[in-house]
């Protein structure tokens, strides 16, 4: 019995006017990945749209898993990084991973997600009144 080899790759959309669609479907991404495939490779690229699939998809981290063949998984990723909009809005998209299991993306989307949340949460962290004072008290002392 012959098994099917894939590279799943997971993807972040950054959108252009930043807004999160909740009416985006994984239909309207594979519909832009098959005419990036169809555009930039023709008709040998467009052969191949049916047999990549996207498995996972959610609007809110923008985060997305497509699965290609073992042997085109290079071509789906240029035709995945061309893309510049989707359903007419702009976007783009950028490769965070490239794995051999659904579940080693999984694993790399949630340690990227907590990495973002991480960075946020440092850039909107105000220094406390303790923090303030303990930093004009190490200025006076250092001068």
């Amino acid at each position: 019995m012959v098994t099917f080899r894939g590279r799943y790759l997971l993807a972040k959309i950054h959108w252009k006017d930043g807004l999160i669609d909740t009416s985006m479907r994984a239909s309207h991404i594979h519909d832009a990945i098959s005419r990036s495939l169809k555009m930039h490779f023709g008709a040998y690229g467009e052969s191949f749209s049916a047999s990549i699939s996207v498995k996972y998809w959610n609007y809110e981290t923008n985060n997305v898993i497509v699965r290609a063949p073992f042997n085109i998984y290079k071509m789906a990723w240029a035709s995945i990084t061309l893309i510049t909009s989707i359903e007419d809005r702009e976007s783009f998209f950028e490769v965070l991973h490239l794995g051999g299991t659904m579940k080693s993306c999984k694993k790399m989307g949630i340690k990227i997600e907590d990495k973002y949340e991480i960075l946020e949460g440092s850039e909107d962290e105000q220094p406390s009144d303790k923090d303030q004072t303990e930093q004009q008290s190490e200025t006076t002392m250092n001068e």
